[in-house]
C-alpha cells in the first residue's frame, strides 16, 4: 500500500489555511526569509517550492543571497535585520552554506529569532520540546508523524528502527516514537549491518533518512509481516529519483511504503507552514 505525501499534504494544508483565516490580520501583509548562502541547485529548488507554497497561503517571500559571503558576522546581521522586522513571520538558513561559514554554522543559527525558526534548526525549540515545555517537531519529522496519523497508523507500542544520525531528524524522530511508547532501535554507519537487518525483520515501522542510496533490500525485512517502510533519503542513480530503500528488490504489495513521487517531502514543505500557525501559539 503506497503512503501518499501528497494526499497528507492536501490535508495539511488545509489545517493551515484553516488557521491563517482566524488570524488573518496577525498575517496579512507577513513574509518568510529565505537565506541562501550557498549556489547549490538542490537548494534552489527547494527555496522555488517553498516559495510556491506560501503563496498558497497569501504570504509574501523573500530571498537574501549571498552564495560568496565569508564572514559570519555579516550573516548574523542580516539575521538580526530579519528578527527585528515584525512583518517578517519566519527566517530559513536554507543548509547546507559554503565551506567558508561552516564551522560557524551554529553561531548564525542560533541568533534566529525561536519564534522565526519554524525548521526547528537550532536547540531552543528542540530543547524545550525534549523537556515537554512544548510539544514541537522540526518539518521533517513532523511530516513523517502526519504520514503515519493520516493513514492511522499508530507507533505506541510497535517497535520502530531508525537508520541515520542527524540532529535534525534522528533524535527528534526517535525521541517523539519514545514518547508515543515505542520501542526504538536506532542505527548509524558504525552498526553492524546484521545487526541493522536482525531489528528492522523485527520492526513494525522502520524510518530511514541515510541518504545511502539503495541500502536497504527485501533481506532487511521481514518475511512474515507487513511493515511500515518510511524512507526520508533521496537523491538520483544515472539522474532518476531514489531513496534509501531499493524498491526495486522489494515486494510493496506485502508493505506499507512512502514513494517517491509522492513521498515525505511535499509533507515536510507544508509542514514548515503549519508550524508557523502552530508556533505563534506555542511561544
Amino acid at each position: 500500500m503506497i503512503l501518499d505525501g501528497k494526499l497528507v499534504a492536501e490535508n495539511l494544508d488545509k489545517y493551515t489555511i484553516e488557521k491563517i483565516k482566524e488570524n488573518k490580520d496577525f498575517f496579512d501583509w507577513k513574509y518568510v526569509a529565505f537565506l541562501l548562502f550557498e549556489d547549490d541547485i538542490s537548494s534552489r529548488a527547494y527555496i522555488k517550492m517553498k516559495q510556491k507554497k506560501a503563496e498558497k497561503f497569501w504570504l509574501w517571500t523573500k530571498v537574501v543571497e549571498d552564495t560568496k559571503l565569508d564572514d559570519y558576522k555579516k550573516a548574523i546581521e542580516i539575521i538580526d535585520e530579519l528578527n527585528n522586522d515584525e512583518t517578517c513571520l519566519w527566517i530559513l538558513v536554507q543548509l547546507p552554506i559554503n565551506n567558508n561559514l561552516k564551522q560557524y554554522q551554529w553561531k548564525i543559527l542560533a541568533n534566529i529569532n525561536p519564534k522565526k525558526d519554524i525548521d526547528g534548526l537550532w536547540w531552543v525549540l528542540f530543547g524545550l520540546s525534549q523537556i515537554d515545555a512544548i510539544y514541537f517537531l522540526p518539518a521533517t519529522v513532523r511530516a513523517v508523524f502526519e504520514i503515519l496519523y493520516f493513514y492511522k497508523i499508530s507507533v505506541a507500542w510497535k517497535n520502530i528502527s531508525i537508520l541515520g544520525q542527524s540532529n535534525l531528524i534522528w533524535k527528534p524522530t526517535a525521541t517523539e516514537c519514545m514518547r508515543q511508547q515505542a520501542t526504538v532501535f536506532s542505527f548509524n554507519s558504525f552498526s553492524e549491518i546484521e545487526d541493522i537487518k536482525d531489528a528492522c525483520r523485527k520492526s513494525d515501522i522502520i524510518i530511514s533518512a541515510t541518504w545511502q542510496l539503495h541500502l536497504l533490500d527485501s533481506s532487511f525485512l521481514s518475511k512474515n509481516k507487513m511493515q511500515v517502510l518510511v524512507d526520508v533519503g533521496w537523491g538520483t542513480i544515472n539522474w532518476k529519483a531514489t531513496w534509501d530503500f531499493n524498491f526495486e528488490n522489494i515486494d510493496t504489495s506485502k508493505h506499507m511504503f512512502t514513494p517517491v513521487p509522492g513521498w515525505v517531502w511535499p509533507v515536510t514543505v507544508s509542514s514548515i507552514f503549519a508550524n508557523l500557525v502552530d508556533l505563534q501559539k506555542i511561544l
